[in-house]
C-alpha cells in the first residue's frame, strides 16, 4: 500500500539518477546503477485530546543499495547525502507536514567475492495530526421551525410572552449522509 507520504519521497526521489524499486532490494540483482527503495515502517497514533484527534507519528524508511564498486563506502555515503539533501531543503515536502522529527542513517557494509555490497537504511520520523470526525446517523429528514412572536406592543397580546398564535413558519429538508 502506498500511502501519499511515500508518494512524495518517491516523486522527488525520482529525480536522482537512482533506480527505483517497488520491492525490497536484492543486491544480487543489481547492475552499477545503486537503487533506492521507499516503505512504510510504521504508524503509531497518539490521542491527545477527548476528541478524536491524533498525533500520528510516521515512520518512512529508504533503503539505498550500490553494488560492485571500489569507492561502494563513499558511494553509498555520497547517495544517502544526495537523498536527504533532496527531501529536507525542498520546501514544498517538508511544509506538507507538521513537523519532521527527526532521521536515522544505519549503514551495512559487505564483501561478498567480487560484489561489494553498500546499503543504507534511512529512518525519517514525520509527525502530523489527524482527526477522526464522528458519523452521527439519523433519521430526520425534515425539520419544522415555529415561532410565536412575543413583542410586547402587540395590540392582540394579553399578556406578557407568547399569545399562541405562530406567526412564522418554516421546514427545512435535511440533507442525507
Amino acid at each position: 500500500m502506498i500511502t501519499p507520504i511515500m508518494e512524495d519521497i518517491t516523486t522527488l526521489l525520482g529525480t536522482l539518477p537512482y533506480e527505483l524499486k517497488e520491492a525490497q532490494i536484492d543486491p544480487s540483482e543489481l547492475g552499477d546503477t545503486p537503487a533506492l527503495n521507499v516503505r512504510l515502517e510504521s504508524e503509531d497514533y497518539t490521542s491527545i485530546a477527548n476528541d478524536p484527534i491524533f498525533e500520528t507519528e510516521t515512520v518512512v524508511v529508504i533503503e539505498a543499495v550500490a553494488t560492485n564498486s571500489n569507492t561502494y563506502y563513499s558511494d553509498i555515503k555520497t547517495i544517502v547525502n544526495n537523498i536527504l539533501t533532496t527531501l529536507l531543503t525542498n520546501e514544498h515536502w517538508f511544509s506538507k507536514y507538521e513537523y519532521v522529527k527527526g532521521f536515522r542513517v544505519k549503514y551495512k557494509y559487505e564483501n561478498a567475492g567480487e560484489t561489494n555490497v553498500a546499503a543504507a537504511l534511512i529512518m525519517i520520523t514525520i509527525q502530523n495530526s489527524e482527526i477522526f470526525q464522528p458519523v452521527i446517523e439519523h433519521t430526520f429528514n425534515t425539520a419544522k421551525i415555529d415561532l410565536d412572536d412575543a413583542y410586547p406592543f402587540d395590540e392582540y397580546l394579553a399578556d406578557e410572552g407568547p399569545d399562541g398564535r405562530i406567526e412564522i413558519e418554516a421546514q427545512i429538508d435535511l440533507p442525507q449522509t
